[in-house]
C-alpha cells in the first residue's frame, strides 16, 4: 500500500507546473518520506523531480550511516548498482521517441570511437542480417 501511495504521489509531483507552486503541494511530503524510510529500513536517500528545465524537487532525508552521525546532502553519493542500467535505457529510449536515436543502429555508428569485435564491428546477433527487409520491431 505505501509503494502503490509513494507511488501516485511521485506522478502528483511531476504533474507540478513549477517549483514556485510545488512547496504547497508537498505539504506532508517529508512525513511520508520519513514513514518509508522507517518500513524500507532505508538510512538515508536524496529525492529529486525535473520537469522540462524546472527542479520541482531536490532534497535530502537522513544519514549516511546507520549510526546516524553523518546527515545525507544534495552531494552525497550513493552506490547505485543495477539500477544505472535502467537509466541508461530510460536516456537511450527518450533519444529514440525524440528521434536522436536509431534502435536498430550498431554502437560503433553512433560512438565510431567504441570499438567491437563482430564481423562490421557488430556484437549484435539479435537482429536480422544486412540489408533484411524487416526492422526488429517487426520481424516474425
Amino acid at each position: 500500500m505505501i509503494r502503490r501511495a509513494f507511488a501516485v504521489f511521485v506522478v502528483h509531483l511531476l504533474s507540478l507546473p513549477t517549483t514556485a507552486h510545488a512547496d504547497g503541494a508537498l505539504a506532508g511530503f517529508d512525513a511520508f518520506v520519513e514513514e518509508v524510510m522507517a518500513e524500507w529500513q532505508v538510512p538515508g536517500m536524496v529525492v529529486g523531480a525535473v520537469r522540462g528545465d524546472d527542479v520541482i524537487l531536490a532534497r535530502p532525508y537522513g544519514f549516511v550511516d546507520e549510526d546516524g552521525t553523518l546527515p545525507v546532502t544534495e552531494r552525497t553519493l550513493f552506490h547505485l548498482g543495477s539500477i544505472t542500467k535502467s537509466f541508461t535505457v530510460t536516456g537511450l529510449g527518450m533519444l529514440a521517441d525524440e528521434g536522436r536515436l536509431d534502435w536498430d543502429a550498431t554502437v560503433p555508428y553512433v560512438s565510431p570511437r567504441v570499438r567491437t569485435r563482430g564481423p562490421q564491428g557488430d556484437t549484435r546477433r539479435d537482429r536480422p542480417p544486412t540489408g533484411h527487409p524487416y526492422k526488429r520491431a517487426a520481424a516474425p
